[in-house]
């Protein structure tokens, strides 16, 4: 929900949404948990907490660890951070037989992007899983 909101250029309801209904620590023992939050905390312009929402999404999968290290250089402006890990997101989307929608679109890396485009991040990266102006 948070993801399409963000996509959708309108997040501010739903990441108020995820704050409420996230209690802290129930995101600090579930790294999905620790995604919501951090992306609402972007949302927000809550960088800190953003940041330490990323830490606890290290303890999930690759994947997450992956997002994680995204969120965590948006929230410190390293630019150089970023483009490390949407590149290291969008080849692991890229590399799937299979993604979870049907639909081969690297919805993670359009929504990093879309949050990284106001901060002046955004790493625009050539992929065919992503539109031309993500």
């Amino acid at each position: 929900m948070l993801k399409a909101s963000v996509l959708a250029g309108a997040p501010e309801g739903e990441a108020a949404y995820v704050r409420a209904a996230i209690t802290d620590d129930a995101a600090a023992g579930s790294p999905t948990a620790a995604y919501a939050r951090a992306v609402a905390a972007l949302v927000g312009g809550s960088d800190d907490e953003a940041a330490r929402w990323a830490q606890a999404m290290r303890g999930g999968s690759e994947a997450s660890a992956r997002t994680a290290a995204a969120i965590d250089a948006l929230a410190r402006g390293d630019a150089a951070g970023y483009q490390e890990a949407l590149t290291a997101i969008v080849h692991d989307f890229e590399a799937r037989d299979a993604h979870l929608t049907g639909v081969a679109f690297a919805d993670t890396a359009a929504m990093l992007e879309t949050l990284a485009a106001p901060r002046g991040l955004a790493a625009r990266p050539a992929s065919a899983l992503l539109a031309p102006s993500a």
